[in-house]
């Protein structure tokens, strides 16, 4: 019997040829999601890139993705992305500015994304913040 033997990088070479080789996804998004994680209904607003302010009511509980599709495969350049909300809500105003930071992923959902979460201020309820997961 006749034994055939493979150096390792004819193997990985052969295995390249062949498609045997774990295959990378391409990403074609970059997401952002917002979460609220406190008992109240929060307004903000988001503003992507240069456009205008568009404003939304998050749910407590609930959660929201912001996407930006990719103009090819593994862009992962996103334009920016800010958050203003009143960090009181009580004023009817918003108080504070954030800019988002996204994560590339190969589909939309808040799984695949960065992560935010509206939460009460630890040592006074009265006050929301928004802190990064």
């Amino acid at each position: 019997m006749k034994t055939i033997s493979f150096s390792l990088p004819v193997l990985s070479v052969a295995m390249l040829v062949l498609g045997l080789s774990d295959a990378q996804a391409a990403n074609r998004y970059g997401i952002a999601c917002v979460y609220n994680r406190t008992g109240s209904t929060i307004n903000y607003a988001i503003q992507v890139g240069s456009g205008g302010w568009t404003r939304y009511a998050i749910a407590p509980g609930a959660n929201r993705w912001f996407a930006h599709e990719y103009d090819r495969q593994n862009e992962n350049r996103s334009p920016d992305l800010r958050i203003k909300f009143d960090s009181d809500l009580r004023q009817g105003r918003f108080d504070i500015t954030y800019k988002l930071g996204r994560r590339a992923s190969q589909g939309q959902s808040c799984a695949e994304g960065k992560g935010y979460a509206f939460e009460y201020e630890r040592n006074n309820r009265n006050f929301i913040d928004l802190k990064a997961l």
